[in-house]
């Protein structure tokens, strides 16, 4: 813990977002190309997307913890995901 004028700080491991937010993905797969590109929160399909740009503006009213995943498909429907916890507010 530090201090700031006579404020304490605490350092947080967590994304934490206030408010909307945009949502960028970079997908590329110089191989055989990326066929489309699904964007899950906590678990619920919010947007499939056929073509660039992958941008999604979350702006939901959403408190405490989510969980954001993203897979991205290949022409050959081979998948990668990836995913965060985050921390939203508002």
């Amino acid at each position: 813990m530090k201090q700031y004028f006579n404020h304490k700080i605490y350092p947080i491991k967590n994304t934490i977002i206030i408010r909307k937010i945009n949502i960028e993905i970079a997908a590329i797969d110089s191989e055989s190309g990326i066929q489309k590109v699904e964007l899950f929160i906590d678990d619920q399909l919010k947007k499939t997307f056929n073509g660039k740009p992958y941008i999604y503006i979350w702006n939901e009213r959403a408190f405490f913890q989510h969980n954001i995943k993203i897979k991205a498909y290949d022409d050959f429907e081979n998948y990668y995901e990836e995913e965060i916890n985050v921390w939203k507010f508002f």
